[in-house]
């Protein structure tokens, strides 16, 4: 699961902020695949496979007792959270193939170390 945090601003007649609500829209990333013309034994490959983000939940921001706590957003929200999202699908897609890349190496190098903890 990813995590892309939104911040929701409304202002006043003066262009003043007279309010915010943190979003944070849950999703999934699937990375796509480049297309095989061929398989190594000769029969035909397959097409290219995009990635894909799929969206899980919206959720605010509440503060309860001065503690934050995450729940469902509101309808309104979940729908402007939505809309702001899919507008930067691309850099939501590269924030989400870096933050894989990084969880990859992160796996390699504990893996790694690992290796040389038990001979």
């Amino acid at each position: 699961m990813h995590i892309y945090t939104i911040t929701r601003e409304w202002l006043g007649e003066d262009d003043a902020v007279i309010g915010c609500v943190e979003l944070r829209v849950i999703y999934t990333y699937r990375r796509g695949s480049p297309a095989v013309m061929y398989l190594r034994n000769g029969d035909p490959g397959y097409p290219e496979e995009s990635p894909e983000i799929e969206i899980v939940r919206v959720e605010q921001e509440s503060l309860t007792s001065g503690k934050s706590i995450w729940l469902p957003a509101s309808e309104d929200n979940a729908e402007w959270a939505i809309e702001y999202f899919e507008a930067r699908t691309d850099e939501v897609l590269a924030e989400a193939e870096e933050s894989r890349r990084a969880d990859y190496a992160d796996a390699m190098e504990a893996r790694a170390e690992a290796r040389r903890d038990y001979p």
